[in-house]
């Protein structure tokens, strides 16, 4: 139980970061996509690389353990890293922070449909009462979209199939990090020289500062996700997700000033209520059983 309320703290601050994530790469909007996302991909490898070398860590041990299925496993895990990142990269530098955080309202609703599904996960009444207030929040979203909103549908959808990866892949955290990074090190390598090499400008040192820094910043929340993911059911993770987008929905408006009428913001608050009603429930249930527990 211990344990578990670990995790509910880990994945809390894991999406927390990845809420604030648009400050960041905002900074570095008059650079191409494909070039930072190249620079995430090599300094998260660093990153990762970093953690499995500290002083004690079991994960050093498990190398040779690695399966063929786990490697594999990992590969796969990485291309969607990449395609999400990319894609997310892309929204928030060409305006459309309002959007990538309509993606992450998406994907927890793609999460719990999974562990009910999939995993067999309990459909308590909370839940449905949960899930039932933040699709109507999301359906109302989406149909004051003017165009297809396909940056959303290729974030939620990538970061979804991530998960379910994460879930099943079995392996210590620090190690599944690692063969993600490695898998894409050598491209991302490849294509970080090609952009430095076709561009018109040399980096200043802000921007070149910026994109090493981006190792620790994605690769902070994404470490603590995998750590926290293989010990929650999917369902809650995903519930847990809404405070990402929450929190990039306020970017958009508070910092980047994009607009919100009142249907937006009645949509988001509807997605606010689901999301608040069932965390209550949850941390009380587990506040419940650990207190029974220690008795």
């Amino acid at each position: 139980m211990i344990s578990q309320r670990r995790d509910v703290w880990l994945g809390i601050t894991s999406y927390t970061l990845w809420g604030l994530f648009p400050i960041y790469w905002k900074l570095l909007a008059a650079l191409p996509a494909l070039e930072i996302l190249s620079h995430r991909i090599l300094w998260s490898f660093v990153f990762y690389l970093a953690i499995y070398l500290l002083p004690g860590a079991a994960a050093r041990n498990r190398w040779r353990f690695a399966s063929r299925r786990a490697v594999g496993l990992s590969v796969l895990a990485a291309g969607l890293l990449a395609l999400n990142w990319g894609t997310y990269i892309y929204g928030v530098n060409s305006g459309r922070v309002l959007e990538t955080s309509l993606a992450y309202f998406l994907n927890p609703l793609m999460s719990v449909a999974v562990g009910v599904i999939w995993f067999k996960e309990p459909f308590s009444w909370p839940l449905r009462f949960a899930l039932i207030l933040a699709t109507l929040g999301v359906l109302t979203l989406a149909s004051l979209s003017t165009e297809f909103p396909w940056i959303a549908l290729t974030l939620a959808t990538s970061f979804c199939i991530y998960g379910i990866v994460k879930k099943v892949i079995g392996i210590d955290a620090r190690l599944g990090s690692l063969l993600e990074g490695a898998a894409g090190f050598l491209p991302a390598l490849a294509a970080a020289i090609y952009f430095r090499e076709a561009a018109p400008w040399p980096l200043s040192w802000e921007q070149a500062l910026l994109l090493a820094g981006g190792g620790v910043v994605t690769g902070l929340p994404l470490f603590l996700f995998s750590v926290a993911a293989p010990g929650l059911p999917v369902s809650l993770m995903g519930m847990l997700q809404f405070i990402a987008p929450s929190l990039q929905f306020l970017c958009g408006v508070l910092v980047f000033h994009e607009p919100l009428g009142g249907v937006k913001l009645a949509a988001f608050c509807l997605i606010w209520a689901g999301v608040g009603f069932y965390l209550v429930d949850r941390m009380a249930r587990l506040g419940m059983a650990y207190r029974n527990r220690k008795r």
